[in-house]
């Protein structure tokens, strides 16, 4: 038997602006990096709270955390950025 869980996220709710969504990526504490356009979201599935990161960061075409929590970003255009799990 599977379960599934369909949870909608309002993007509008903390940014004004977006595009297309271009990556998804959880975390090891089971927070949702969701990059759209420009935008980098944080959603904690736990506590359903979505707190927009940063609005200008670049896009970013892939994410990956280390064994000590610090999460990395592929931005096009840019170099590697170094992000913390509590945010940039």
């Amino acid at each position: 038997m599977e379960i599934e869980i369909e949870r909608r996220v309002n993007l509008f709710s903390v940014s004004k602006t977006y595009d297309v969504i271009n990556y998804l990526f959880e975390d090891n504490d089971g927070n949702l990096w969701i990059a759209a356009g420009n935008h980098l979201f944080i959603y904690q599935i736990e506590s359903e709270k979505l707190e927009l990161a940063s609005d200008n960061i670049g896009v970013i075409k892939g994410l990956a955390q280390t064994e000590d929590g610090i999460i990395w970003g592929i931005v096009k255009i840019k170099a590697s950025s170094g992000l913390t799990g509590k945010g940039i």
